[in-house]
């Protein structure tokens, strides 16, 4: 599926202002190929592609409503990657991700510490308090100082 965004700005009623819209032009890419590829793969490729990539391959077989889509993408939140609509936040949990992706995360490292360490003020910055309100908050946990 191909979805393509353009920007362009309307008017929203009532007291709120100028508001981005965008229209969005959804159509379904012919899978044909790629199905018929993964139909040619034999057990043992099948198993080792199952092995690297898990569960991908079961995305060829969703029936996909481009209408349900186009309608949907309207509310996503690219930043906040979720929907977002007038009076709440529609996120998956985790364990939804589970269900809908079919990916098991038990036992799974949520989380690689790269060792880059965030400055204080920066963290404070993007919080909106006072630097040394968080660091007050801050605590050892092994050899690493952060938010509990």
């Amino acid at each position: 599926m191909e979805i393509n965004r353009e920007s362009g700005v309307g008017e929203h009623s009532g007291s709120e202002s100028l508001k981005k819209k965008q229209s969005i032009r959804a159509k379904e890419g012919n899978l044909t190929y790629l199905r018929e590829l993964v139909g040619k793969m034999k057990t043992i490729q099948r198993n080792n592609f199952r092995r690297k990539y898990e569960n991908l391959l079961n995305l060829l077989e969703i029936d996909t409503q481009v209408l349900a889509v186009t309608a949907l993408v309207q509310y996503y939140d690219p930043p906040l990657r979720c929907f977002t609509f007038k009076d709440f936040q529609l996120v998956p949990t985790g364990e939804e991700f589970e269900d809908i992706l079919d990916l098991p995360l038990e036992g799974k490292i949520p989380y690689k510490h790269t060792m880059q360490n965030t400055f204080v003020s920066t963290l404070a910055g993007i919080l909106k308090i006072h630097p040394e309100e968080l660091e007050g908050k801050m605590i050892m946990k092994g050899t690493i100082k952060g938010i509990p």
